[in-house]
């Protein structure tokens, strides 16, 4: 009986303190495609709204085969202001190489529960798909769009 009375009672004590910790989960998906919407730790609402291919952009034609023209709706979930770093948020890579957002897109703040419509301009060589991972700030935890 005392064995019981003291395991009773150390569950008891450390019950609130196991309670106090919280695990950070990854989403389960990290795969997106047109029109799925992500969200992202809590911060972002993300989709891929649009895919385009264009033969010339600003009257200059492409070097490769392309322009890869990309719409994505990102809304800001969180209670604070969010910055998407036109250097680091989105990546497309092929073949190892990454290539230059050409839309001269700068750092854009989202207000909390804004939208904003965000557009990516890629030059590229024809593929059957691409993919595209969108960064929120840390490395390892990332969404992949995949245009078909």
């Amino acid at each position: 009986m005392k064995k019981f009375l003291k395991v009773f009672l150390l569950c008891t004590i450390m019950l609130p303190f196991v309670g106090c910790f919280s695990v950070k989960q990854m989403p389960s998906k990290t795969e997106y495609y047109l029109n799925e919407e992500a969200t992202m730790d809590n911060i972002y609402k993300i989709s891929l709204n649009d895919i385009l291919s264009q033969d010339h952009f600003q009257d200059v034609e492409p070097e490769n085969d392309h322009y890869l023209v990309l719409e994505f709706k990102i809304t800001n979930i969180s209670s604070e202001t969010q910055t998407i770093d036109v250097q680091k948020s989105f990546q497309l890579k092929i073949d190892n190489t990454l290539y230059p957002d050409l839309n001269h897109n700068k750092d854009t703040e989202i207000a909390p529960q804004e939208s904003i419509m965000y557009q990516l301009i890629y030059d590229v060589n024809e593929m059957d798909h691409y993919e595209i991972l969108f960064y929120s700030g840390i490395v390892d935890n990332n969404i992949k769009f995949i245009t078909k």
